[in-house]
C-alpha cells in the first residue's frame, strides 16, 4: 500500500471512531513478487497496476504478497475483508484461496 493511502486510512478510521478494523500496509496479489504500480499524480486512491489515462503519474515498484500469506501472519478474529484494489480482484482473491476455506475465518 502507498504510504499516503495507508495514513489516510488510518485518519478516516480515528476520524469515524472506528476501533474493531485493522488496515494493512500491503499490496495483494495472487503471488510474492514485485510490481511496478502507475499512480496517478493527486488521485492516489486510483494507484494500480495497470496503466490508466492520467496525464501525470508517477511509477513506483512495490513488493505484493498473496492475501493467504498476509492474513496468516495476523493474529486476529477476521470477519470482513475490504479490498479496493482497482481492477486487479481476480488477481487479489485467487491468492486467498486457502483463507477462503480456512475455519478460523469467522463467518457468524
Amino acid at each position: 500500500m502507498i504510504d499516503l493511502t495507508f495514513s489516510v486510512a488510518r485518519a478516516n478510521l480515528k476520524l469515524n471512531g472506528l476501533k474493531n478494523v485493522l488496515v494493512v500496509n500491503k499490496a495483494a496479489w495472487d503471488k510474492r513478487e514485485k510490481l511496478l504500480i502507475n499512480i496517478p499524480k493527486g488521485f492516489y486512491g486510483y494507484a494500480s497496476v495497470y496503466k490508466r489515462y492520467f496525464s501525470q503519474t508517477i511509477k513506483m515498484m512495490v513488493e505484493v504478497f498473496p492475501l493467504d500469506d498476509i492474513l496468516r501472519g495476523l493474529s486476529c478474529n477476521i470477519k470482513l475483508i475490504k479490498i479496493d484494489i482497482e481492477g486487479a480482484e481476480y488477481r487479489v482473491i485467487k491468492g486467498m484461496g486457502k483463507s477462503l476455506l480456512d475455519t478460523n475465518l469467522d463467518t457468524n
